[in-house]
């Protein structure tokens, strides 16, 4: 819900609830019917990682054409290209497994070795943007 409010579906408002439904929908078909649930098929994690990578990027894009600020504070900013860094390393997690490299137990855990410092890295990235949120404005009533 953070991409719409940020407006990655201004000029395409249909289609946010049409990537919605496609998800859900390929879920469904990937792991109730062309496969078992309990296998792992990675192809709708391989697709969602790469729609929320492109999503990130078209954020990413609109921030640097219209903010003024500094971006690096920017907390939009920090969240996106959070999950540019961590949703492409998911994906090539993603592309080893259909590859078949899942095989060789020391190349997975190199693998997943990584992805533990590569989460390391995102979430110190999303603790800067929550420290970088600008406050909350504090209610009061009109006298």
């Amino acid at each position: 819900m953070a991409i719409k409010k940020w407006g990655a579906f201004d000029r395409f408002p249909v289609l946010f609830y049409s990537l919605i439904a496609i998800f859900i929908t390929s879920w469904l078909l990937e792991n109730y019917f062309l496969s078992s649930i309990h296998t792992t098929e990675p192809w709708f994690r391989l697709a969602y990682s790469f729609i929320i990578v492109l999503l990130a990027i078209q954020v990413v894009n609109h921030l640097i054409i219209s903010e003024r600020r500094s971006l690096i504070r920017n907390p939009i900013f920090l969240i996106a290209i959070g999950w540019i860094i961590y949703f492409t390393y998911k994906g090539l997690i993603e592309v080893f497994w259909i590859n078949g490299f899942h095989s060789s137990p020391g190349f997975l855990t190199n693998v997943y070795s990584i992805m533990i410092w590569i989460n390391l890295l995102v979430n110190i990235i999303f603790s800067f943007a929550v420290l970088w949120m600008s406050e909350k404005q504090r209610f009061t009533l009109p006298y």
